[in-house]
């Protein structure tokens, strides 16, 4: 695994996480641990919707798939999905 994360310093990663979360950035590196650091990352959530942020520390122990050179979900298509409705007011009698 470290000689492929190796070949992607520098290069785009889409990383898919256990906990439904997916991160598209460019990986500054690792550890021996998997913990990495991307920049100009994209965050998709598929609760809460698609997030920038030019740096972020991420956990490897959450990760599930490393795709060297993906660019993430389908963007044309990515909806927030799982959106809350709001609750209406009900009268008790």
């Amino acid at each position: 695994m470290a000689e492929l994360l190796d070949k992607c310093i520098g290069s785009k990663v889409w990383l898919l996480m256990k906990d439904d979360k997916e991160y598209v950035g460019s990986l500054v590196g690792f550890d021996d641990y998997v913990n990495m650091v991307l920049e100009n990352v994209t965050e998709y959530d598929y609760a809460l919707g698609k997030t920038k942020m030019k740096k972020l520390l991420l956990n490897g122990s959450g990760v599930a798939v490393i795709v060297p050179g993906g660019d993430g979900p389908d963007y044309a298509t990515f909806e927030v999905v799982n959106r809350q409705e709001p609750v209406e007011d009900h009268e008790w009698r």
